[in-house]
């Protein structure tokens, strides 16, 4: 359902069809083309595209010299930048009218997308919040936009999204082929600006930003590298300020502008609040718990007052940051093949990350592995998960380990007063294990988390491998209704379904019956012919391949998609009984709802852990009352 409390989410031009005509959508991206006036030089300049005209004069000072071009460096890199910006911006809003017409946003929600998208497109700076004027301006500048390329249905849209491009001295390069598109900028002397292509549950999610490279670890990992996105110029809509990193096969991204909304709103958030939101926390359980844990680990940083927070304000994102590389490095160590997790198993998990499957232990579990990973091997073998960087901190210096500490439960406590809200089932199993080994006072239990540490990431593994297993054995059962009187099982539907969509008619039909057949793609949605068995065991690990498949699965095997349902449901209700008998105080009957148990077990917790630093009622001598300033929520 949308949300009416704002204009922010008020629907576009619901309900309008068209034929889908790629040239009127191709005249309209030529329309936001930056204009070349390079005069005569144009043939000549437009050669940098070119790999081996890169590689021949090594940066495009030499090549204009070396060709007696009048046009300056300058020039070329304002069309460039500019080019990619309104190019990359154009794309952006057109998939956010896309997600909003489908109504879905996925896990994120729509408030969260909507306000971190109103940001970037209307250059809101991070320490201000969005306002209900910024929201009237956001509905404006979509429908605006709407209006130039209005009329046009889900179908068109989604067709036009599937192989975004931009133009380049009149030249098609897409939107997936990064690497070239970082050539480019790196030949014209844009080092620090970088471009990236990556999707999100099946959306583009590129980026352009301001990138600097982190080297968390001491050494570098030789082909894995930490890009820290300084400033973002343009992101897309389904990459929301509240993931503040992400993890690729190669690289994984940490994002500033992320992590200064996240300080604004949550951190520094906890010493400016109107009466309203004192009242609210004062006569709730979960909303005070929650501020209690933030102000645990404020008060064992010495912030204990505003004026303290600002001054170990650097100190404290640079936390944020390490946290989030060990993070995001524990990914990759956890779900690699030397670590137990066979690949198709890691490709099957990550892609009900994108789903809207909920309650969902399996994300739950990988977030977990993440967290609990040890060292890892091979060129991991001197990276770690966030625990073991937390153990590591615990030896040379215990407070900022503490700290840490309350700063990690602080991220997946993300109850709130709705029942089932964003991401709730993953608090369930995350949380338990850490606040294990909470002690009174704000203490924490270091040695016996040490000891721990591997039996909890085997356990983690355990009810990954078995969600997984579970997954893949109702996908192998399901049959697949490509058409009427046509059903096929799964085997045949995955092995020649690129074959299946290479034919005409098979592909119109599934077309008319609405499956979702986006071409088999890898990350960089390259068309791939699966042609023989090791192709098609290759294909099988991207995971792509399965959020494909699920959409497949929904489309043409409703039934099967029902049980997948309902197994996910069951998998996450064994998992909180097994986790609360292992860390909560032994077996839980049978009549007892492991959900309600879990989380009231969770709250007791914290208040045993916090006690000194809860919030008493209204009263506390260290929340400065402000007025509202409008703000229609936070995106952390």
């Amino acid at each position: 359902m949308r949300s009416t409390t704002n204009n922010l989410h008020s629907s576009g031009r619901n309900g309008q069809r068209s034929i889908f005509r790629r040239k009127e959508l191709d005249r309209q991206l030529r329309s936001v083309e930056i204009p070349c006036s390079f005069g005569n030089d144009f043939p000549l300049i437009s050669q940098i595209l070119k790999k081996s005209i890169r590689k021949k004069y090594g940066n495009l000072q030499v090549f204009l010299d070396s060709n007696s071009l009048s046009v300056s460096v300058r020039q070329i890199k304002k069309y460039i930048i500019g080019q990619l910006r309104e190019t990359l911006m154009f794309y952006a809003k057109l998939n956010y009218l896309f997600l909003e017409k489908r109504d879905s946003f996925g896990k994120y929600g729509e408030q969260r997308v909507a306000i971190s998208f109103c940001r970037i497109l209307l250059k809101i700076p991070n320490f201000r919040d969005v306002t209900q004027m910024d929201a009237n301006q956001f509905r404006f500048e979509l429908n605006s936009f709407e209006d130039q390329i209005f009329p046009l249905s889900l179908f068109s849209m989604k067709k036009f999204l599937r192989k975004p491009y931009i133009l380049f001295f009149g030249e098609a390069i897409y939107l997936s082929s990064d690497s070239k598109i970082r050539s480019i900028l790196e030949f014209c002397g844009m080092r620090r600006i970088s471009y990236w292509f990556s999707t999100t549950g099946g959306e583009p999610t590129p980026h352009l930003a301001f990138v600097r490279e982190l080297t968390p670890f001491k050494n570098k990992v030789k082909g894995y590298s930490f890009l820290n996105f300084q400033r973002e110029i343009v992101r897309f809509p389904m990459s929301p300020l509240c993931a503040a990193g992400y993890s690729y096969r190669d690289r994984a991204e940490l994002r500033s502008d992320a992590t200064d909304i996240i300080f604004e709103n949550k951190w520094k958030g906890v010493f400016y609040k109107n009466e309203f939101e004192l009242m609210l926390i004062g006569s709730s359980p979960v909303l005070k718990a929650n501020e209690s844990v933030k102000q645990a680990a404020l008060y064992l940083m010495g912030a204990k007052r505003g004026g303290n927070l600002k001054k170990t304000r650097s100190q404290f994102l640079r936390m944020m940051i390490e946290g989030i590389c060990a993070h995001e490095v524990g990914h990759e160590i956890s779900l690699r093949a030397d670590s137990g997790v066979m690949r198709h198993e890691s490709a099957i998990g990550c892609s009900m990350s994108s789903s809207n499957i909920n309650p969902d232990a399996v994300t739950g579990a990988k977030e977990g592995l993440a967290d609990w990973a040890p060292y890892g091997k091979r060129r991991f073998k001197k990276c770690y998960g966030t625990v073991q960087w937390m153990l590591n901190l615990a030896k040379s210096n215990p407070q900022i380990a503490n700290v840490v500490y309350f700063q990690n439960i602080s991220d997946y406590f993300f109850y709130t007063e709705v029942q089932n809200d964003f991401m709730t089932d993953m608090a369930d199993v995350m949380l338990p294990p850490f606040l294990s080994f909470a002690r009174p006072k704000g203490g924490v239990d270091f040695n016996s988390m040490e000891s721990e540490q591997l039996g909890i990431y085997q356990f983690y593994q355990e009810r990954f491998k078995t969600g997984t297993q579970m997954i893949l054995e109702i996908y192998r059962k399901a049959s697949y209704r490509i058409r009427d009187g046509l059903t096929i099982s799964f085997d045949l539907f995955s092995a020649e379904l690129d074959r299946f969509l290479s034919h005409p008619r098979i592909r119109s039909e599934a077309q008319a019956c609405k499956v979702p057949y986006a071409l088999l793609r890898r990350e960089q949605s390259s068309r791939i012919r699966a042609t023989n068995r090791r192709e098609q065991a290759k294909v099988r690990t991207w995971t792509g391949y399965w959020i494909n498949m699920l959409g497949y699965l929904k489309a043409a095997s409703p039934d099967a998609y029902v049980r997948l349902k309902t197994s996910m449901e069951q998998h996450y209700i064994e998992t909180l009984r097994m986790i609360y008998s292992r860390f909560c105080g032994g077996p839980l009957s049978r009549r007892k709802d492991p959900v309600d148990s879990i989380r009231s077990w969770i709250l007791d917790r914290v208040e045993e852990s916090t006690g000194c630093f809860r919030l008493k009622g209204t009263n506390f001598q260290n929340y400065h009352i402000v007025k509202s300033r409008g703000n229609i929520g936070n995106e952390s």
